[in-house]
């Protein structure tokens, strides 16, 4: 039963990874199922086995990928807490450096996940492990020290992950109206007022 559950599991990764790399080279809207199944080395019939179209398919990978970069921030986060005491400001500064930086080295994902890098915080899939869950905790307990509600703190992490991905993806892909490291300043004055 595993070596079939692991023969599944690497099928469906090798969709995914095909589609990624086909995405990338030739736009999303440009790739066709029988381009994602040939580069995959799988039957069409196998496609549609783990999606139901290519939408389905887009609509997956963003999920998977907006979850792996939410948790490897937060990742990077617990580390950093662990080397120094951080406050809340602290926090969200480390946290909106570390997705700068990680969309500046990977321009390529940040087009194919634009508008979504918010459903990595709160997808309820077997991708989000404890500790990002045991984090986002953290967080919200940081944001209801400060007198916000639970449901406020979830929708000021919302709001800079969000302001985040469209500012980073507007500077980064395109450099227009500001440059990533022009808009930094102002981006952080806004996000301080925010949490005060």
């Amino acid at each position: 039963m595993e070596i079939i559950s692991d023969k599944k599991k690497l099928k469906s990764t090798k969709l995914f990874d095909a589609a990624y790399e086909l995405f990338v080279s030739k736009g999303m809207h440009d790739t066709v199922i029988d381009d994602i199944v040939k580069k995959a080395g799988v039957a069409k019939g196998t496609f549609y086995l783990y999606f139901k179209d290519k939408y389905d398919l887009i609509d997956k990978m963003v999920m998977r990928k907006s979850s792996t970069i939410i948790q490897n921030t937060f990742a990077a986060l617990e580390k950093q807490r662990k080397i120094q005491p951080m406050d809340l400001e602290s926090e969200v500064v480390f946290f909106i450096d570390y997705l700068m930086n990680f969309f500046g080295d990977n321009v390529e994902l940040l087009t194919i996940i634009h508008k979504n890098l918010f459903r990595g915080l709160y997808c309820d899939t077997d991708m989000v492990n404890p500790e990002m869950t045991l984090t986002v905790q953290k967080f919200t307990e940081r944001f209801t020290s400060r007198g916000y509600t639970v449901e406020q703190a979830h929708q000021t992490l919302y709001i800079i992950v969000e302001m985040v991905d469209s500012v980073c993806f507007d500077t980064i892909t395109t450099g227009k109206p500001f440059s990533i490291q022009a808009i930094q300043p102002t981006l952080y004055r806004l996000i301080h007022k925010m949490l005060c």
